[in-house]
């Protein structure tokens, strides 16, 4: 295929989509088209992940919920997106715009460009990359064979349907798997932070029948503890942990789990798992905060990369300014800004501890209005600069 019919056809699809296209050849972007510019083109987080796909045409979809398509042939791959059925949020936006390390001006310029992607159904684009393949080597490829494998499908319901699995069914079963109210009742824990409550819990744990996941006896208390440490992060996010930290905590957990060679072994780092979430959300709470700050808290972190207007806070928690200033002055000690501040430095100490991101991209991620806004903030709150604690975690 000739360079330029396949520039052509990147073009055209560009512009009758309102999406992005570029061809990539060796990881490498050597054409773009779409008239829509970004300081840096967000699809260079997801080329590595795009190559390891053997499919002919796809589609994969980012933590941000942005779906990029793509189709192979020959010595190259076109790359279209991101695109999506819906906008895409600011906040995901600030979000990716950190992940590229963007500088204040270009993340600006970057979430200006990002709203301006058009929404179109990820099947419209699909069909698109279907004709086109079809156009060059004659191959007739359909959407449902994209989105769906028939044939994995069937063998799954053969394998079913061979296992009888009716006649395997318990007819106590509904009475014995308490799994699903065992399980809310410790997720309530775990976001509440009510850790005495857990301790109690755990010393008095009840009979637990979570149906069977492998016949190996390791393998299913393995089984169990992901499925905890997928559903207790999720808990430990509700209660306000960051969500950088929970899902990370949460892979470090896993990743010990599966060094472990004993299911009691196994268990009892799943109980240490459970008590470690909730000890954190305790710790980020504070049993003294009332429903207010813990509003605002969830405010805050939900908004961390802007810059919060206090019209918009008020207009969330339904409460006028004269209230909001004098009930935080009273419950905090601080005044709004201030308490604004705290929540944002804190949520800052978690990208220093976890990432390598540099002080430049953490400040704009924040929503400061320099580095070194951020820098005098965070030695105001913590009496050290960002740096320095960054040295501390690490030596």
């Amino acid at each position: 295929m000739a360079t330029l019919d396949i520039e052509y056809l990147a073009s055209n699809l560009s512009s009758l989509c309102g999406i992005p296209v570029r061809i990539v050849r060796n990881k490498e972007i050597v054409f773009f088209s779409s008239f829509i510019q970004f300081p840096k083109d967000p699809a260079v987080l997801v080329l590595d992940e795009i190559e390891e796909k053997k499919d002919k045409i796809g589609f994969i979809i980012t933590n941000h919920f942005q779906y990029y398509s793509f189709l192979k042939y020959d010595d190259f791959a076109l790359i279209v997106g991101p695109h999506n059925k819906i906008q895409i949020k600011r906040n995901e936006i600030a979000k990716i715009a950190f992940e590229l390390q963007l500088t204040k001006e270009e993340t600006t310029n970057f979430i200006s460009s990002m709203e301006c992607i058009s929404s179109i159904p990820l099947e419209s684009i699909l069909q698109s990359l279907c004709l086109i393949y079809y156009t060059y080597t004659q191959e007739k490829i359909y959407i449902k064979d994209i989105i769906t494998n028939d044939k994995i499908i069937e063998q799954f319901d053969s394998s079913i349907q061979s296992t009888k699995l009716d006649n395997q069914i318990d007819n106590n079963f509904q009475e014995d798997n308490n799994t699903l109210s065992v399980e809310q009742e410790l997720c309530e824990m775990v976001e509440e932070g009510d850790v005495e409550r857990l301790q109690n819990w755990i010393n008095n744990a009840p009979a637990v029948n979570p149906g069977t996941m492998s016949n190996n006896n390791l393998r299913q208390v393995k089984n169990i503890f992901i499925c905890a440490a997928t559903v207790f992060s999720r808990a430990a996010i509700k209660g306000l942990l960051s969500p950088k930290e929970a899902l990370q905590l949460s892979d470090l957990y896993i990743q010990k789990m599966e060094t472990l060679t004993s299911p009691t072994e196994v268990i009892t780092l799943q109980m240490n798992m459970v008590l470690d979430f909730a000890k954190r959300v305790s710790q980020i709470k504070n049993k003294n905060d009332s429903l207010l700050l813990i509003n605002m808290k969830k405010y805050i972190i939900q908004h961390i990369s802007e810059a919060i207007k206090i019209d918009n806070l008020c207009s969330t928690l339904y409460i006028s300014k004269s209230s909001l200033f004098e009930k935080v002055k009273k419950e905090s000690g601080m005044t709004v800004n201030e308490y604004i501040m705290q929540i944002k430095i804190e949520e800052s100490k978690e990208i220093l501890k976890y990432t390598s991101k540099s002080i430049s991209s953490i400040s704009i991620y924040l929503g400061f209005s320099s580095q070194s806004h951020y820098t005098r903030t965070f030695k105001k709150i913590t009496g050290i600069t960002p740096m320095q604690y960054r040295k501390q975690i690490l030596y």
